[in-house]
């Protein structure tokens, strides 16, 4: 008998009630939840861009015991080791003639091995970053120490606020410099990123200049333009490694009153009024307007891929 994903669910009393991404089902569980019980069965499907087999050690650490995977995958997993951050232990195993099922017992590792500095200054919503990264493993360094930022494999650069105020702080403890110098992956997020560019029309100030574009003010065109533009809205024109396993438009979650034009940094655009920057990258500089770690599945994801950047 020749097994499909859909009659090993049957097989086993799973059903399917929610979806992370094309490649990833979720059975027994909404995929929102943070935590799951014994029982949950996880599938890993494989496709060339994205290996079910890369969300293992997460799910594991969120309950999940049970997974599916394609011979594929399983090879994979069984060669990798699980990323470095689980030890395999016994694997129970049946083989069908499509996918291993396997139930796994793993000597996980409590944390990620990885050095996530968040930059400090005067600007809110560190803390809900600091919980997304949680949620993903990371136990993250919140810090306006030059030398441990410098030391940090990974740097975010958060922030809800205003562009002149904020900018008058970065300068006055000379913050500004140490943010256009780091060498490693950076992230910018919503305020950030409009810091990363060259000058904001909010305070008409002179932001850092990483990305060389002015930060414009949305001007409603007809009555029913909302500012800010607050809540869900989909991004398009993906053209970075940033968003590395969407294959469609994703909803992610915006509360801003200033835009990026589409420029040559734009890696990805949303319409509001009129087409802006939703996300840039030149170099180790990725900055998005929104806010991933509000934006649910589809935020976690941008998240993970940003810290698996070498």
């Amino acid at each position: 008998m020749s097994y499909t994903i859909e009659t090993i669910a049957e097989r086993m009393g799973a059903r399917r009630v929610g979806t992370l991404e094309a490649t990833v089902d979720w059975l027994l569980t909404d995929s929102r939840s943070l935590s799951f019980p014994e029982e949950t069965l996880f599938f890993a499907l494989t496709t060339k861009r994205n290996k079910g087999a890369r969300y293992i050690p997460d799910l594991y650490e969120r309950g999940v015991r049970n997974f599916v995977l394609s011979q594929e995958d399983f090879d994979e997993w069984s060669k990798e080791k699980g990323d470095g951050r689980m030890e395999t232990g016994d694997v129970d195993s049946t083989l069908t003639s499509d996918f291993q099922l396997s139930t796994f017992n793993f000597q996980l590792s409590t944390k990620i091995r990885m050095n996530v500095a968040v930059i400090k200054y005067n600007a809110g919503n560190i803390r809900s970053v600091d919980y997304a990264l949680k949620r993903l493993g990371v136990e993250a360094v919140i810090t306006a120490d030059k030398e441990v930022l410098q030391a940090a494999d990974k740097v975010i650069f958060p922030g809800v606020g205003e562009a002149e105020t904020t900018m008058k702080h970065l300068r006055a403890s000379r913050m500004d410099e140490l943010i256009k110098n780091l060498r490693q992956p950076v992230l910018g997020i919503c305020l950030g990123m409009q810091l990363m560019c060259s000058r904001s029309e909010e305070g008409e100030v002179d932001c850092l200049g990483i990305f060389d574009v002015p930060v414009k003010r949305f001007v409603p065109q007809k009555h029913e333009d909302k500012v800010p533009h607050m809540g869900w809205n989909t991004i398009g024109h993906l053209k970075s490694d940033l968003f590395e396993g969407f294959t469609q438009d994703e909803f992610v979650y915006f509360v801003h009153s200033f835009y990026v034009p589409v420029c040559e940094f734009t890696a990805a655009e949303t319409d509001y009024i009129h087409p802006f920057s939703a996300a840039l990258h030149k170099d180790n500089f990725y900055a998005t307007q929104f806010h991933p770690e509000k934006s649910g599945a589809a935020g976690e994801r941008i998240l993970r891929n940003f810290l698996d950047k070498k």
